[in-house]
């Protein structure tokens, strides 16, 4: 047997191993295919959110699920709800390092998933001119005087959500805007993307619909 392994092996090595590569990758693959979940919607908190407690995440997630609707219709609702730390005051010494983490974010922001975020006011002013964000009136549609920031943006601070559990939590100067689609070639990946905005417009129009702060 170990003969005829070592005879095999010989001559036949370099193919055993590239088989054995693809047949890999085709398990990794498949395996990444039918565990990966599928998110109803995706929140981007960017700004002094570093110290959210793993209790207050958790509530954060159950409280926007709330507002979420069951998009893809497979019996529950998921909510993805992820974070980057911004730092406005440059003074700070760990504002370069993580401000930095968060320019990398942005140059690749247009085309992830996240079409919701709660975005430091500071950072918002620097990228509300170039395209990535929508009107609300185009999206949500009339939103009160007293919630909106601008024509793009809904003053969190401005929100009854804020009393919900864990909303505490996300910084009160935070601004609420929705991404634009962004240009693909493929027509079934805008329109895909353009129903998940939609969703996520949806989402807001609940959020504002729910009340301002007496």
């Amino acid at each position: 047997m170990r003969k005829w392994f070592e005879n095999f092996w010989y001559h036949h090595k370099w193919v055993t191993i590239i088989v054995v590569f693809f047949v890999t990758v085709a398990i990794i693959l498949t395996v990444q295919t039918f565990t990966r979940k599928n998110y109803d919607a995706a929140f981007m908190l960017i700004g002094r959110g570093g110290g959210i407690e793993r209790t207050e995440y958790n509530d954060i997630v159950s409280t926007l699920t709330r507002f979420c609707d069951d998009v893809d219709k497979n019996g529950e609702k998921n909510v993805l709800f992820s974070r980057e730390t911004f730092i406005a005051d440059q003074s700070d010494s760990a504002a370069g390092y993580l401000n930095s983490n968060v320019t990398s974010f942005m140059r690749s922001a247009l085309y992830q998933n996240y079409y919701i975020f709660f975005i430091d006011p500071v950072l918002y002013e620097s990228y509300k001119g170039s395209g990535m964000f929508v009107t609300l009136e185009s999206t949500v549609g009339e939103v009160p005087v007293e919630m909106k920031y601008d024509d793009f943006a809904i003053k969190y601070d401005s929100l009854k959500i804020k009393e919900l559990p864990g909303m505490s939590a996300i910084p009160s100067e935070s601004l609420i805007v929705i991404k634009t689609v962004p240009y693909y070639s493929s027509k079934s990946k805008t329109e895909k993307e353009t129903l998940s905005q939609a969703a996520h417009a949806e989402i807001l129009k609940k959020i504002v619909e729910y009340g301002a702060l007496e």
